[in-house]
């Protein structure tokens, strides 16, 4: 099973092990442990998060403190898989892992792929990420995707309907990593293409930040699907989601930044329904 603390630890529970000691110790001796056709159980309740994988084949080699995993997953049976590799430094829990797919169907993952109350439905194409860890705690995550046809389905508004967003494509190059008060995200490059639009927008240069401190910060940046992913998000006042979802307003950025402590300074044009001017936290302007 791999678990996750409320402290954002993870921890791997369920190999056999004799006494109280650590369970790696006593593979050291027998130089590799395969596992083929294995199930896994992820539990991570601050998350919201439990669900098991079905299958996974693996290959562990515990020299000294550091341990090396490769393993193959599937979320379902007839699925694609995801593939991994780890390098871990057991004592202090620093090490670095690597996920891929491709091809990628996102469909079988989608129960958990789910953060801020935005679930990922489906989705295909290639993605390819790096994890950093900490004290066994991941610090950054580097991704690089290209993908179709996604579908993300929101958390409940005030009348229990769940907003949707199809996207026919994203290319995604981006960083996100803890900071000091919280986390920060850059994406030099973000392209989004909406279903049933014909242009793509580009939102290269995006920076986010949020923790004790938030921050907006980029230039020239098609802000519409932007704000279309918010309403989907429970991290937004209800009021706020309400007029996002119904409003669908379109919005481009220039000169954008919103250090910390600071209000946002933009130039922006925004293009919205006269009749959803004055709903919450927003004004025409």
């Amino acid at each position: 099973m791999l678990q996750r603390a409320d402290d954002g630890r993870w921890s791997v529970r369920g190999l056999p092990q004799a006494g109280s000691g650590d369970p790696l110790d006593a593979l050291r001796r027998l130089g590799e442990l395969q596992v083929i056709g294995g199930r896994l159980r992820v539990d991570a309740p601050s998350l919201n998060l439990q669900a098991e994988l079905p299958r996974i084949d693996l290959r562990l080699r515990v020299n000294g403190q550091r341990l090396r995993v490769g393993a193959r997953a599937r979320a379902d049976l007839d699925g694609q898989p995801l593939t991994a590799v780890v390098d871990f430094e057991r004592t202090k829990g620093d090490g670095r892992a690597r996920v891929s797919a491709d091809p990628a169907d996102f469909r079988a993952w989608s129960h958990l792929l789910q953060f801020a109350g935005v679930q990922l439905q489906q989705g295909t194409g290639e993605f390819n990420a790096r994890v950093d860890l900490r004290d066994h705690r991941p610090v950054m995550v580097t991704a690089d995707a290209d993908l179709q046809d996604l579908q993300l389905r929101g958390a409940p508004l005030a009348d229990g309907k769940r907003p949707q967003l199809a996207l026919d494509t994203l290319q995604l190059r981006a960083r996100w990593r803890w900071v000091a008060g919280g986390w920060r995200a850059d994406a030099p490059q973000l392209r989004i293409g909406l279903a049933g639009s014909s242009e793509v927008q580009r939102l290269d240069g995006l920076l986010l930040a949020g923790g004790q401190h938030m921050a907006l910060a980029g230039d020239n940046i098609d802000a519409t699907a932007l704000l279309r992913g918010l309403a989907l998000s429970d991290r937004i006042e209800p009021g706020l989601r309400e007029w996002l979802q119904h409003a669908a307003p379109h919005a481009r950025m220039t000169r954008c930044g919103s250090p910390p402590n600071a209000a946002a300074r933009c130039r922006s044009r925004a293009n919205w329904p006269t009749s959803a001017s004055h709903r919450p936290g927003m004004r025409p302007g």
